[in-house]
């Protein structure tokens, strides 16, 4: 197929999920907006497969539900993930499943006429079906000489990454190495500098199949790290006490709307006598949100100490649920364990997920927040961000912490230390997620020091538009279209 220019070429993406408060939805919206504003790529190029869609940001979009990450079929497969032997239907779950998936994204490639199709995450198991469908259309197009457009593979994260993920049973190791991703992968991009030495392993083991691969991806392969735009109008004219985005009409009642404010008044309390963290993220177990708790506990100690008794409150904005785990509820075992620890301390956690969406929407009356106002909303109001992951494939939700003024606190995960702390960010840290005096006076001084607040934040937005700005994104994918 004769490949067009990046700014003329039609391109498709395919994800679970579209228009959500994921990671990786965010960051497609981002590579849109990136391409659309540096090459004036118009809307119409663009076109989506996806198991869901929230919102109407964009129009060609073909959804079917043998996409989605949380279909029968894969919380099956990923519950019976080590099973050996596995159970005796599930080859044909998926099967039927992987036909289903095969079929859409032919769909979605004869009706879009695609050019370049940008796969999110083929590389892990919760995108098992979809991943194996887009594998197979390859396979048995490629044998009939059918069009098939570019293939770009967006490896956020892998079963490579996981320590959940590396003892499959034999019949996902089989499936792994057929298509998650596959031998079909035109080009990738990694989110960090440490995953394609990662990924040479897995890819070493298909040459039986495509001899030429591994020279192939290491001449197209390229690192777009997660990025960052500081929204227009901050922080050229910013909120003067905390130095952070104003607020406007439509979420001067985030407070109220989260119960934080009825909660202080029922105490008899202000907003000067409490401590706002904010969690922005999923609530999955490598997120570490017990560290957080740990946090707000050690913060509370701290304070009273200088004998002030902060009410602390711990906003959780991303959604629950995901990866098949159960953490509102270990969550809320390690809150109350904490509390029968320390009664004499008063923190509470707050599940914003029932109020906070993709985009701002009023449904029935009842208003609903976008996640991505969500970080300078708690900046207006003194508040930091906790960011205590074991591992992250870079650190999208931390970037918009700092693009939106939250002064944030971080454990030193992998990926932090390699790729994120070398430009010089100014964050208080932990080494393993314990509360050290370093990481407690630094987010102290943060919370007490108001000019020391708006210098740390001063610098923070400085960096981050320096070195991870949108700008990044379109400028490596037009290197890497190059060599495909």
């Amino acid at each position: 197929m004769t490949k067009p220019a990046l700014a003329s070429a039609r391109i498709g993406t395919v994800h679970t999920l579209l228009c959500f408060n994921d990671g990786v939805s965010i960051v497609i919206n981002q590579i849109i907006n990136s391409l659309r504003t540096y090459l004036d790529i118009p809307s119409e190029n663009f076109a989506f497969a996806c198991g869901k869609y929230e919102g109407d940001l964009y129009n060609q979009v073909w959804i079917d539900d043998s996409l989605w990450h949380k279909d029968d079929t894969v919380a099956y497969a990923l519950t019976n993930y080590a099973t050996d032997p596995p159970p005796q239907d599930l080859e044909r779950r998926i099967e039927a499943r992987v036909a289903d998936a095969e079929k859409i994204l032919a769909q979605f490639f004869d009706e879009s006429g695609v050019d370049l199709i940008i796969a999110h995450n083929t590389g892990h198991p919760v995108n098992l079906i979809y991943s194996l469908g887009l594998n197979r259309l390859y396979e048995r197009r490629k044998k009939t000489g059918q069009r098939l457009p570019r293939y770009v593979m967006w490896w956020h994260d892998s079963h490579l990454e996981r320590d959940r993920f590396l003892n499959p049973n034999p019949l996902m190791r089989r499936y792994l190495m057929e298509g998650v991703p596959g031998p079909h992968v035109d080009g990738i991009v990694f989110i960090n500098r440490g995953q394609w030495a990662i990924a040479r392993t897995y890819f070493k083991q298909l040459t039986d199949r495509d001899p030429g691969i591994v020279d192939r991806l290491e001449r197209s392969h390229i690192v777009i790290p997660n990025t960052c735009d500081v929204p227009k109008g901050w922080p050229a004219d910013p909120d003067q006490e905390y130095f952070a985005p104003k607020l406007d009409t439509y979420n001067t009642d985030f407070l109220e709307a989260m119960g934080i404010q009825d909660r202080l008044v029922a105490e008899g309390k202000s907003l000067k006598d409490c401590l706002l963290f904010l969690q922005h993220t999923r609530v999955v177990p490598r997120k570490r949100i017990d560290h957080a708790i740990d946090f707000c506990f050690a913060m509370a100690e701290r304070f009273k100490k200088d004998g002030q008794n902060k009410k602390v409150f711990l906003l959780i904005s991303g959604p629950t649920g995901d990866e098949l785990s159960d953490d509102v509820t270990d969550l809320t075992k390690h809150l109350n364990m904490r509390r029968l620890e320390r009664p004499d301390l008063d923190v509470e956690i707050i599940w914003g997920e029932n109020r906070i969406r993709s985009e701002r929407e009023v449904v029935n009356g009842v208003k609903y927040y976008s996640f991505a106002e969500v970080p300078g909303i708690v900046a207006y109001y003194g508040g930091l961000g906790t960011y205590f992951s074991d591992v992250e494939g870079f650190g999208n939700n931390l970037l918009e912490l700092i693009s939106l003024g939250v002064p944030p606190v971080v454990r030193e995960y992998p990926v932090y230390l390699t790729d994120i702390a070398v430009y010089g960010f100014d964050i208080p840290s932990t080494p393993d997620g314990t509360m050290t005096p370093e990481l407690i006076e630094g987010a102290y001084k943060i919370l007490t020091d108001v000019d020391h607040r708006k210098a740390v934040v001063k610098k923070n937005v400085d960096v981050l538009v320096k070195n991870l700005g949108h700008n990044k994104i379109t400028e490596n994918l037009s290197k890497l279209w190059e060599t495909l």
